[in-house]
């Protein structure tokens, strides 16, 4: 395969990682387990362009050319990495795609409204375990 079209390739997998990365990801990972996941994506990006190189023949674990597997993962990595400053850090979708699939966290408790059988402590709503009779 053409060297540009393993790049070519490799950057648009690259593009398209913070998605991946956000899905897998959980909340309350910290930044250094999102870099570990973005390089191991971005190894298996690369292992998947040297395979379709024909660099890496995956059942005779024969690496001919393994710069392809290398250069094409640091491609990937780079891309991803400034994708996701550029545009996704800090966005309603990362964070939609980092608590999926619950839906991410309510920011604002919701107001109970003071009913007729409700009491009140100290502003605190006190729902009666037993119904009204």
């Amino acid at each position: 395969m053409n060297t540009e079209l393993l790049g070519l390739f490799a950057f648009i997998c690259g593009i398209v990682m913070p998605f991946v990365i956000s899905v897998i990801k959980r909340p309350g990972m910290g930044s250094a387990w999102s870099v570990m996941i973005t390089l191991a994506v971005s190894l298996v990006v690369g292992g998947v362009s040297a395979v379709l190189d024909g660099s890496i023949k995956p059942l005779d674990l024969d690496f001919e050319n393994p710069e392809v597997l290398l250069g094409t993962a640091t491609t990937a990595f780079t891309a991803a990495t400034v994708s996701y400053k550029t545009w996704f850090q800090g966005s309603q979708l990362n964070t939609n795609l980092t608590y999926y699939p619950a839906p991410a966290p309510i920011t604002q408790m919701p107001v109970i409204p003071a009913e007729a059988g409700v009491q009140t402590s100290a502003g605190v709503p006190v729902i009666p375990l037993e119904p009204p009779v």
